[in-house]
């Protein structure tokens, strides 16, 4: 982060970051099939087709601090979201019955022929982001702080469909003034 006060109750920054995004796209299977246990009863089988983002993030925040008090301050800006990887994990997963498995055993099943990476994802994304934080001055050029953010991202991480992604976020750091 690179900051300047420009007047006593408001700083301007930039910042950089780099995240992963957590979370798995799960899509379950409309129909219910059925399955045999060992002792011969007939059970519902269900499985999901689950999507999980594997690559990082970095974001580079434009940041407008403005402190109510000098401890308490509101945050806003602009988010840039850039993509460095297209990377994911896709796989199959046992819903129901929670006591059957896949041949190998488990309850996650990797499909040979599945990508293992994601073209339509975008490579810019801008969001807007607000936020509130708190700042405690440990001597003249040391101080830590802590916040919460809330990151709306104004278009799709994906170019052909539909697939949002919002962050609430909780930060805290030290600050080191030079």
């Amino acid at each position: 982060m690179v900051g300047r006060r420009f007047f006593y109750d408001l700083v301007l920054s930039s910042r950089l970051s780099f995240q992963n995004y957590a979370g798995i796209i799960s899509a379950p299977d409309d129909e219910i099939s059925h399955v045999r246990d060992p002792s011969g009863n007939l059970l519902p089988f269900q499985q999901s087709y689950d999507l999980k983002l594997e690559g990082t993030f970095m974001h580079l925040d434009l940041t407008a601090e403005w402190y109510l008090k000098n401890y308490f301050y509101v945050i806003g800006g602009i988010n840039f979201a850039i993509n460095l990887s297209k990377s994911v994990s896709i796989y199959n997963r046992i819903l129901i019955p929670d006591n059957y498995f896949y041949p190998d055993g488990s309850r996650v099943y990797i499909p040979n022929d599945v990508p293992k990476s994601l073209n339509s994802i975008n490579f810019l994304r801008l969001g807007i982001f607000t936020g509130v934080g708190f700042i405690q001055s440990l001597s003249y050029q040391t101080s830590v702080f802590i916040e919460t953010i809330y990151n709306l991202h104004l278009g799709n991480i994906i170019d052909d469909g539909i697939w949002g992604i919002n962050q609430l976020a909780l930060q805290f750091g030290i600050r080191y003034r030079i």
